[in-house]
């Protein structure tokens, strides 16, 4: 091996061992500058990935050439994923903690499109009128436990529906949309005469209902597809990419009924 492909592996190697270190760290800690530092060892490990031996015109071409095989080899990945998971959004990252323990802040989460498992209630006009029963629940925020009250059913036409682990997870874009990419679980779905179908969601970790919360019941065209898979941490790259450090509030949270 050459002397600079030795320096040049030894590095990568160093580079690897900081990006797990770090991101180790973070998890364990949440301290932001640890965020940092996993994602500038990421960044200086794609950087010695695509970077010219030499900073000549043909070592700059023979690079940019492989970056751009790289891009379509992704590009078309992706592709693949969605004709096979029948979504236009096959990969996602977990943001929030709405759905600990099933789901952490930071997972890679693989989506798949078709059918949703849920319960069924047809209806025909507008959407039907649902009551939400409260029950009393824990609410525990560093240590100190709080009795509250969370919705533990809905009620509609007389027939009652709540929590049920056998129903999917689904990811859908939230309305309104300042909300973003909502990854909850469907405890109904609603179908009417048209055809359309609407989800009542709830994250495992909230105290209520999505719609308590201010958000429409997403419609099937709404909905990218249900959770499949999912990969520990690898996300939290993403989120540190795009300067999501801090925690949301809801990530100190745990709710338990």
């Amino acid at each position: 091996m050459k002397p600079a492909a030795k320096k040049s592996g030894l590095l990568s190697w160093g580079l690897g061992a900081a990006l797990v270190a770090s991101l180790a760290l973070y998890v364990f800690t949440k301290f932001f500058l640890f965020a940092f530092a996993a994602l500038a060892a990421f960044l200086a490990l794609v950087f010695i990935d695509i970077a010219p031996e030499k900073w000549d015109k043909k070592s700059l071409l023979h690079a940019g050439k492989e970056v751009a095989i790289a891009i379509g080899a992704a590009l078309a990945i992706w592709v693949i994923l969605c004709l096979i998971l029948q979504t236009s959004s096959p990969i996602d990252v977990v943001t929030s903690c709405s759905m600990v323990p099933v789901l952490e802040r930071g997972d890679l989460i693989v989506v798949q499109g078709g059918q949703i498992n849920a319960p069924a209630v047809n209806f025909s006009g507008s959407l039907p009128q649902m009551y939400g029963r409260k029950s009393p629940c824990t609410i525990e925020r560093d240590g100190t436990l709080v009795s509250s009250l969370c919705t533990s059913a809905i009620t509609v036409y007389n027939q009652s529906f709540g929590f049920n682990a056998s129903n999917d997870v689904i990811v859908y874009q939230a309305n309104p949309s300042s909300y973003g990419l909502i990854v909850h679980r469907a405890w109904l779905a609603l179908h009417d005469e048209t055809g359309k179908t609407f989800f009542v969601t709830k994250g495992d970790n909230n105290q209520v209902i999505d719609y308590e919360g201010g958000i429409q019941f997403p419609e099937r065209s709404e909905v990218h597809g249900k959770v499949l898979a999912r990969i520990p941490y690898v996300g939290l790259l993403k989120l540190f990419l795009f300067g999501q450090v801090e925690e949301p509030s809801g990530c100190k949270i745990r709710v338990s009924q």
